[in-house]
């Protein structure tokens, strides 16, 4: 079971799809090289709580992710995945790039 999540969870952040657009509708392609998976909350284990996130991201020419702001999510999984976004690491980029 433990497995199985933090195998859907991988694929669910992996989709969070490697084209972004920038505020000019450029399509640019993000290579991540840093993945974090979010820890998952002992309180949704013992629930048997799963569900999709949807986040925005904004990264820094440098790779870095500037903020993660969880659009759509359970309340219980939120802050898990805004503190593992915000430690993913990209390739540089030309400039800011919003996911």
């Amino acid at each position: 079971m433990k497995q199985s999540v933090r195998i859907a969870l991988l694929l669910t952040f992996c989709s969070l799809g490697v084209l972004a657009q920038t505020p000019s509708e450029t399509k640019t392609t993000l290579h991540i090289k840093r993945f974090v998976v979010p820890a998952y909350p002992v309180a949704a284990r013992k629930g048997r709580m799963q569900g999709p996130t949807t986040t925005e991201l904004q990264v820094r020419p440098d790779g870095t992710v500037d903020s993660a702001n969880v659009v759509r999510a359970h309340p219980i999984f939120q802050d898990y995945v805004e503190a593992a976004l915000k430690q993913w690491v990209f390739e540089p980029v030309p400039k800011l790039t919003a996911l």
